[in-house]
């Protein structure tokens, strides 16, 4: 009876406590010192008589020599690639600070960051709990944070400014100063990262609704628009100084990577829902790591429920950005971690998980109407399931052209090459289909893998008409892929829970039960080629009968590399001991582990004779 009582007084304390301005000093001298430990253990951390470290990677590189050409009071086509706000912001560092430069402006813009989180999520939640939201992110999000703000990036100084503008758009009342200093951020970030200006807008444009008349509302959105253009007109003078055209280098070869529709609806599943399929990724969709994403719309629409201009804008520039890198023909799920391309997004995870935990708090899934939203996205994901068909296998021939035996399908939506070959560093195109080049990027995709190169088409390719234009191509073994949308199954369900887990599933082909020494029992499970999943497993973890047996304690089995199978050409067996006879016919599960109990890949059967 006196529990209520008894919380109600240690919440109100917990927000008093947090409340205080020595907590929020407290705070943020804990973030700071928690950013430098995770700073100086970052493994590609640059210092004197070592390797580069980051500085030896593209962008950040190119940041590098911005600034010190900055800092050193010049301007020339060779160091000015990126926007020059970021570099701008480094330059001051260039001579105390020479390989840590941007490390003063990446940690002020990090806790300036953290600091207008917590005053967000206080116009919803206590002190206490905006708090508890906060260490909730850094410990939900330490993998892309890691990512995101360590190394240098120019989405990093962007993000405080979404976040300043996120809070102020959500001040009550109108004031035509404060619309105008919304404008003027977004125009700050255009000379940071233009394209993070076009998603920040938005929230500047849909401040002026809280005007009282529209000849107010469109006087106010008038003279943002006239201020925030200035910026722009800025930086085309700039560049004309520079280059002679009002656009760099980098615009141009952005366009030239551009975006595309084709293909958008497979590559928001291999996004978000599951890599596997088409791009050989099982561990980067962004819903299985972050579930919570589901529930970001349904707090977006409590938000509105409370305050239409300041929802209305935030949504609008969480959908524009999300759209807008689907879109990017760059951004796919293979090097979205192994590139670190996850910067990108990384502004919008913690709002959309400060909208997931409005949308709890407020008992949004209680309404029927969200409620059956949420599973109907949930049904059709876990039903729908993307697909790709083996449509033919061949090889290819001296000028090119692809010898295909067995004959292929009419069109063809991938091809994997037999090893890998080298990625184009540059835009000049690789292949042709007989109506002339096809442009990398926006026609296709190429990248490899441990064990083989593949190519994507954006659309539909017919495969006789192909030619693969680069002598590199020559000579490959080649197969050829369809994708497509179907019906998952049970099992196919039971292989997504896996994969939220870090498993990657894959059929037996075949599999029979070998007597082993001391009246033992050992498995030989045949596969195509050895998974590359495998090369860092430790042990196997067996389990008779079904996935009940996963969660078991036993220790792990002893891992052999593959066998020779004589009756399976071009498969190759793994041994696997099993923890006792096993009668042929039982549904059996092996789960191969890292050294950290980890799951690397799991398949499943039924042991034959």
């Amino acid at each position: 009876m006196r529990l209520r009582p008894t919380f109600a007084a240690l919440k109100e304390r917990l927000d008093a406590l947090c409340a205080a301005p020595a907590f929020a000093t407290l705070g943020l001298l804990g973030l700071a010192a928690l950013y430098f430990a995770a700073y100086l253990s970052h493994p590609d951390l640059p210092f004197d008589g070592c390797a580069k470290g980051w500085w030896a990677h593209w962008d950040q590189l190119r940041y590098l020599e911005s600034a010190r050409s900055l800092g050193a009071g010049s301007l020339d086509p060779q160091t000015y690639w990126y926007p020059l706000g970021y570099p701008l912001l480094g330059a001051p560092f260039a001579r105390s600070l020479p390989l840590h430069l941007f490390l003063p402006v990446n940690l002020a813009c990090t806790l300036a960051a953290a600091a207008l989180f917590w005053m967000l999520a206080r116009r919803w939640f206590g002190p206490a709990a905006s708090a508890a939201l906060l260490g909730l992110c850094l410990w939900l999000l330490s993998v892309e944070a890691g990512i995101s703000l360590l190394e240098p990036w120019n989405t990093i100084p962007t993000m405080s400014l979404a976040y300043g503008m996120l809070w102020v758009s959500g001040l009550p009342g109108f004031s035509l100063g404060r619309t105008l200093g919304l404008f003027a951020l977004a125009g700050a970030a255009y000379l940071v990262r233009p394209v993070d200006a076009a998603f920040l807008l938005p929230i500047a444009a849909c401040s002026c609704l809280r005007a009282d008349s529209g000849r107010e509302r469109l006087g106010a959105l008038l003279a943002g628009l006239t201020l925030f253009a200035l910026f722009p007109l800025c930086v085309a003078g700039l560049n004309v100084w520079v280059f002679g055209s009002w656009r760099t280098p980098y615009e141009l070869n952005s366009a030239q990577v551009g975006f595309g529709w084709r293909g958008l609806v497979r590559k928001a599943y291999s996004l978000f829902v599951d890599g596997l399929p088409v791009y050989g990724q099982a561990r980067t969709a962004l819903l299985p790591r972050m579930p919570w994403l589901l529930l970001a719309p349904l707090g977006l629409w409590a938000a509105w429920r409370r305050d239409r201009a300041w929802a209305g804008g935030a949504g609008a520039s969480l959908l524009l950005c999300l759209l807008a890198y689907s879109l990017y023909n760059d951004f796919t799920p293979h090097n979205i971690y192994a590139f670190e391309l996850i910067h990108y997004l990384f502004w919008l995870l913690p709002v959309c998980l400060l909208l997931a935990a409005l949308a709890l708090r407020d008992g949004m899934l209680l309404h029927p109407g969200p409620l059956a939203a949420l599973i109907l996205a949930g049904l059709t994901l876990m039903t729908l399931r993307l697909e790709a068909h083996d449509a033919g296998s061949g090889v290819v021939d001296a000028q090119g052209r692809l010898e295909l035996p067995g004959g292929a399908a009419p069109r063809v939506d991938m091809a994997l090459l037999g090893a890998a070959v080298t990625e184009p560093g540059s835009l000049v195109s690789m292949i042709s289909n007989g109506a002339g080049p096809l442009a990398p990027y926006r026609d296709y995709l190429l990248w490899n893998d441990q064990e083989q190169a593949h190519l994507l088409f954006a659309s539909p390719q017919e495969p006789g008409r192909l030619r693969l234009t680069d002598p590199a191509f020559f000579g490959r073994a080649v197969r050829l892929r369809t994708t497509g949308f179907g019906l998952r199954d049970i099992k196919g369900m039971e292989e997504l829970v896996l994969r939220a887990l870090g498993g990657r599933v894959v059929r037996l082909a075949v599999a029979h039960v070998r007597r082993g020494p001391e009246s033992g029992a050992e498995a030989l499970l045949v596969v195509e080629g050895w998974p590359a999943a495998l090369d860092g497993a430790s042990g196997w973890f067996v389990g008779v009968g079904g996935i009940a047996a996963f969660s078991s304690s036993r220790p792990l089995l002893p891992l052999t590399r593959p066998l020779a199978v004589a009756a399976a050409p071009g498969k190759v067996g793994l041994a696997c001991p099993l923890p006792g006879p096993v009668p042929a016919g039982t549904p059996l599960m092996v789960a191969a582990l890292d050294e950290f109990g980890r799951v690397l890949a799991v398949w499943r059967g039924v042991l034959g004779e």
